[in-house]
């Protein structure tokens, strides 16, 4: 009986496979058509079937018919309904419980700092920003410090993605070369005040340790630019103005 239950909910849940699948699929056609099916290469005429286009094509056919097969069957064993039952247990269950808190606190900071900073911003803003949050979230373990840090992280994090996404940063900085890295300090600074003012109030007891910790979150990055950059000679995967600075003070003193 929990066999059929347990099988009976995978038709709800092949719903958004199906539907991911598909839309992947379309993704994969578009960009594929965009490459040249015929072409001429040094006077030399290539036929379609040799074009790098084909086996793009092939894979996101195939990925199409199998979301469509996956849809069928689903949409045949009431996926839709399975799906809207779920969709309502879903919308009862508060998303920002305490280990929902949790999870995203461990999630945000990660996915930002690969995903929307490394390219973006000089690394030691980007180490600084990482450690002054998930430092004091985890050692303070205190839930209320935690949901506000996280809320304001992910809104400092939302104003550097919208400034990518719509290319204004690679604009301004055509004006100001360290445009994205002024906008970090002033976020990370920003970032550290409202925490800061936070610990005073919701445990004073604290506010020793949180000096540590904002020592540690802004020494660290300096210590591994030394190491990988001045020491190892591996360059950092962005280098803005803290990293130029220590470069103009290395190579000056040296």
């Amino acid at each position: 009986m929990d066999k059929d239950l347990g099988k009976s909910k995978l038709r709800g849940v092949d719903i958004i496979t199906g539907s991911l699948f598909f839309i992947l699929g379309i993704i994969i056609l578009i960009g594929a058509l965009q490459m040249p099916l015929k072409d001429s290469y040094a006077g030399v005429q290539n036929t379609w079937y040799v074009s790098p286009a084909l086996f793009p094509i092939i894979i996101s056919l195939g990925m199409m018919l199998l979301a469509i097969l996956i849809l069928r069957h689903a949409i045949k064993n009431n996926g839709v309904q399975l799906l809207k039952s779920v969709w309502e247990k879903t919308r009862q269950t508060p998303l920002f419980d305490e280990k929902g808190i949790r999870f995203a606190s461990i999630l945000v900071p990660l996915l930002t700092m690969v995903y929307v900073n490394l390219v973006r911003i000089d690394f030691y803003l980007i180490v600084a920003m990482f450690l002054s949050f998930t430092i004091p979230v985890f050692y303070f373990n205190s839930l209320k410090i935690m949901k506000k840090m996280l809320i304001i992280y992910s809104i400092a994090m939302a104003i550097i993605l919208i400034l990518a996404l719509i290319g204004l940063d690679k604009m301004l900085e055509l004006t100001f070369y360290y445009f994205m890295d002024s906008v970090s300090l002033v976020l990370l600074i920003a970032m550290n005040i409202i925490l800061s003012r936070t610990i005073k109030r919701e445990i004073p007891e604290q506010k020793k340790k949180w000096r540590q910790i904002l020592l540690i979150s802004y020494i660290s990055p300096f210590v591994l630019i030394i190491m990988f950059k001045f020491l190892l000679r591996i360059p950092m995967p962005k280098e803005g103005a803290v990293t130029d600075l220590m470069a103009m003070v290395y190579y000056t003193l040296r």
